[in-house]
């Protein structure tokens, strides 16, 4: 997300490029608290479809792709680099428990927690 101006392709007005970026900075700032596209979409004071459409057009992902991709970069960062137990990490990143957490993650990176965090962990040795 470090390049955002770079990412837009040509043909975009402003008003979408700085909805875009602010959206982009919300989720960096919020996406321990909020998952849902609807929070994101009432913090810039537009529709939830509207920031889906937004997305789509501006990076080729929808907005749920995006707040996703932030929780599971974090999530595997919380894994590979500290030894925080998974059931710590899921509620950091403020899941209702700990199998929603490993549910959203195999289902996002295709290994369990766990399994993740072993593979570095058996790199490392």
């Amino acid at each position: 997300m470090a390049n955002i101006n770079a990412s837009l392709p040509d043909g975009f007005d402003d008003y979408e490029h700085k909805l875009y970026r602010q959206f982009l900075e919300l989720i960096s700032q919020h996406y321990q608290r909020s998952h849902e596209v609807a929070d994101y979409a009432n913090l810039l004071g537009i529709s939830s479809r509207k920031l889906s459409d937004l997305s789509k057009r501006c990076s080729g992902k929808g907005a749920k792709n995006l707040i996703n991709g932030q929780l599971i970069a974090e999530a595997k960062r919380s894994l590979q680099f500290s030894s925080s137990p998974v059931k710590e990490i899921a509620f950091q990143l403020n899941f209702s428990s700990p199998d929603q957490f490993s549910h959203f993650f195999k289902k996002n990176a295709r290994l369990s927690p766990q399994d993740y965090r072993l593979l570095f962990v058996n790199i490392g040795s």
